[in-house]
């Protein structure tokens, strides 16, 4: 969920055989930090590191792995890059299981121990208050879906019907053109449509959510019979609003699907869209 660019360490200040910090998610004090997860590269474990009432789920991979040469190149490279992507955010999600999290982004790496003990005395403040806003909270994801076909030929039958007693006057020939020119400004029609659907829609969610963030849409539909993504939500919810917020989901979902637009609910999620920014610190 993360769209937050890598974090990598300054490639001249590490040997290439040498092992490094991968970070994946920050946390309370109180997990159990007796647990058996291998790491992003499925060969070293993860373990807890304990630093001023914070443990950063960490683990050693080699530099080669993820810095050098080729790193950029890999970095492109889905088949590369997809099953590590995941089992970043498996691992956040197992340790979110226990409690709240602070995520990082795939890639986060520190040449020591130490450095990432001064990033997290950095933030430290940003940090705890974060972990103690999440205590009751997650994070879902809500995807609003259009069928452009069926919702074009809904909204251009209701301008026929509306237009028809004109129409009607005109000869076959006149009518033809003009129906036409009414087919032309459907795009219009449809954006109006939509604006207005999605701002009932939010208006109704937000009834029970404390906040919401707008995501990058990612859609790589060109069919008008297929469902195109044209909204991505984040909603961050209290626990004992999570079922009332799934109702109200299914309720939009039974009045619009007919329409041609419905939600995709999915979650919950590592709070990647309300995590505040940290700032690295090198060390002397």
């Amino acid at each position: 969920m993360s769209e937050e660019k890598s974090i990598f360490i300054n490639q001249a200040m590490t040997p290439s055989d040498r092992e490094v910090v991968y970070l994946y998610c920050l946390t309370g004090s109180n997990i159990n930090r007796a647990f058996n997860v291998l790491g992003i590269n499925s060969r070293n474990p993860v373990f807890m590191h304990g630093y001023n009432g914070i443990e950063a789920a960490i683990s050693m991979v080699p530099f080669n792995e993820f810095c050098g040469a080729d790193a950029e190149t890999k970095m492109q490279d889905l088949a590369w890059v997809g099953p590590r992507a995941c089992r970043h955010e498996e691992i956040i999600e197992y340790i979110m299981d226990q409690a709240p999290v602070f995520p990082v982004s795939f890639g986060t790496l520190f040449t020591s121990i130490s450095k990432l003990e001064n990033t997290i005395s950095a933030n430290h403040e940003a940090i705890i208050e974060f972990l103690d806003w999440m205590n009751d909270k997650e994070e879902w994801s809500v995807k609003a879906l259009i069928e452009m076909k069926k919702v074009k030929h809904r909204l251009f039958s209701q301008i026929l019907k509306k237009n028809s007693a004109r129409l009607s006057t005109l000869t076959k020939g006149v009518r033809y053109f003009e129906e036409q020119r009414l087919r032309n400004g459907i795009d219009r029609e449809l954006k109006l449509w939509i604006n207005d659907a999605i701002g009932c829609i939010l208006k109704t969610m937000n009834d029970c959510t404390i906040d919401f963030k707008e995501r990058r849409v990612i859609d790589c539909s060109n069919d008008d019979n297929e469902m195109k993504v044209i909204r991505n939500w984040a909603f961050l919810i209290k626990r004992n609003f999570i079922s009332a917020f799934n109702e109200i989901v299914a309720g939009i979902n039974t009045e619009y699907k007919s329409r041609g637009l419905e939600l995709e609910l999915s979650g919950p999620w590592p709070p990647y869209s309300f995590v505040p920014s940290i700032t690295r610190e090198s060390q002397p």
